[in-house]
C-alpha cells in the first residue's frame, strides 16, 4: 500500500579533519549530524574515515567507510572513486 512520507526541512551539520602525509596520501575522519527528514525517523548520524591518494598531474583515488551510529543511518557503506585533474 501506499506510506504517507510528509518530509520536512532537516538540517544538517558536520566536521572533518584531514591529514595530509607529504603530497600524494591523505588521511580523512568525518562525523555528520543530521535532523530526521520524516515524521517517526531517527537523527542521521555517521562516523567516516578515508584515504585520498594524489598522482599528481593526473587523478586522484578516494575510498571511505561511513559507520551508521543512529537509526536513521544507513548500518554502513564502502564509497570509492576517481577524480581526473584536467
Amino acid at each position: 500500500g501506499d506510506v504517507p512520507l510528509d518530509g520536512k526541512v532537516a538540517p544538517s551539520a558536520g566536521v572533518s579533519y584531514v591529514y595530509m602525509e607529504g603530497g600524494e596520501f591523505s588521511v580523512i575522519g568525518e562525523l555528520f549530524f543530521g535532523m530526521e527528514r520524516f515524521d517517526g525517523q531517527d537523527h542521521d548520524i555517521r562516523l567516516s574515515g578515508g584515504v585520498n591518494w594524489k598522482v599528481p598531474n593526473l587523478f586522484t583515488v578516494r575510498a571511505s567507510l561511513i559507520l551508521g551510529l543512529s537509526e536513521g543511518a544507513p548500518d554502513h557503506r564502502l564509497i570509492a572513486g576517481v577524480s581526473f585533474d584536467y
